[in-house]
């Protein structure tokens, strides 16, 4: 299989996960008394970004389904290739 590495995946989730830590904050409950509300840029970049959150959890589902696919493919091919030399 091409791509990236277990190494470069893991890697790849710490930075994500810092991005997460560090991006736009989650909305609080807001507190009645409070007349302000919120900035709309803040909503459009919380938008943007569970987009493209979604977009990396139907990729890596999909990869996730080759992968299995595939360990699936070579572990036939070991117990066939084990009877076969018995």
């Amino acid at each position: 299989m091409q791509g990236l590495t277990v190494d470069e995946v893991q890697e790849f989730i710490s930075r994500l996960a810092l991005v997460g830590a560090s991006g736009p904050q989650l909305p609080t409950m807001p507190d009645p008394s409070d007349n302000r509300t919120d900035n709309p840029a803040d909503d459009r970049a919380r938008i943007a970004l569970l987009s493209a959150l979604e977009s990396l959890k139907a990729a890596a589902a999909a990869t996730q389904a080759r992968v299995a696919v595939e360990f699936d493919r070579s572990q036939r091919q070991e117990q066939r290739d084990r009877k076969s030399v018995v």
